[in-house]
């Protein structure tokens, strides 16, 4: 990378490159005179072949205005810590952030693909305050999530697609199911205490296969 060091203050850095086997970083920063970020581009942030991203940061409102898009994301270890029976609370502080996400291919788990998410998120301190976010998966039907803040404090959770058996799978709660729409209702414990603290999950018109526990039903 190159260095600036403009008569305004601050400094550049410039032509920003990491290659080490499949990590390949090319991109931008500016700070101001005080080490703080004014803003950052990274046209090529590829990490291996299942995250192959551009991101864009500037400042915003006190914190940071990012735009991630690009061509696959792996999101099956972010997946697995929000859907886990033991995920604890969410750390509330730290600069809040507007995120605007547009990815072509995202893998989530048991092998599902979500394709053209996009959308928005906001965080504070890695908490999701915030969220709308919608795509689809391979067989074209749409899944959405959207997570909304109330007047408690407390956030309400929205997340429906029309292919149950494909959105269990993706967040590996369960494998069995085929077809059927799926919606679940639920609200959050405020970010700092993380949790969900009453929830409905609705399944309708959907197929169980395979499933060793119910393959002798007929004959009990």
């Amino acid at each position: 990378f190159d260095v600036d060091f403009p008569s305004s203050g601050g400094f550049a850095m410039t032509d920003l490159a990491v290659t080490a086997g499949d990590l390949k970083i090319a991109g931008d920063l500016k700070f101001d005179g005080k080490g703080e970020l004014l803003a950052a581009a990274f046209p090529t942030l590829k990490l291996d072949e299942r995250n192959d991203l551009s991101v864009k940061l500037q400042p915003q409102g006190g914190g940071l205005k990012i735009s991630v898009a690009g061509q696959s994301f792996d999101a099956r270890p972010l997946l697995r810590k929000m859907f886990s029976p033991s995920a604890g609370a969410e750390r509330g502080d730290g600069k809040p952030l507007s995120i605007d996400v547009a990815i072509d291919r995202i893998d989530a788990n048991r092998g599902e693909i979500i394709s053209k998410l996009s959308g928005t998120l906001q965080l504070t301190g890695g908490a999701v305050e915030a969220a709308d976010l919608s795509g689809s998966f391979v067989n074209g039907e749409p899944i959405t999530l959207k997570v909304t803040p109330s007047a408690s404090g407390e956030r309400e959770l929205s997340l429906a697609s029309r292919d149950g058996g494909a959105t269990l799978r993706a967040v590996d709660l369960y494998s069995k199911i085929a077809g059927g729409t799926f919606d679940l209702r639920a609200t959050l414990a405020p970010a700092s205490k993380g949790g969900i603290r009453r929830g409905l999950l609705v399944i309708r018109n959907f197929e169980v296969r395979n499933e060793a526990v119910i393959s002798d039903i007929d004959q009990r």
